[in-house]
């Protein structure tokens, strides 16, 4: 099963990356997080093999926030 977490700040987009994971039986989608912040406390909680990022993220950029998720998250590997 592929683990799945989502950093999306629009709600809809959010809801709509949601749904479309939950199509496919060997993806189960983990965290759904609205902010950077909440991604960084969450995820390395239970790590995820897929982190679908929003760029552009009210309080830390996504690029920033990916950037430190692979701090916390040495095993994770990144693909720009």
């Amino acid at each position: 099963m592929t683990k799945i977490a989502i950093v999306e700040d629009n709600r809809v987009i959010r809801e709509s990356l949601m749904e479309f994971v939950k199509t496919d039986p060997e993806c189960e989608c983990v965290y759904v997080c609205a902010t950077a912040k909440e991604a960084l406390k969450e995820i390395p909680k239970r790590p995820v093999d897929i982190v679908l990022m929003d760029i552009q993220l009210p309080d830390i950029s996504g690029i920033e926030c990916t950037a430190r998720l692979i701090q916390l998250i040495p095993e994770i590997k990144s693909s720009w």
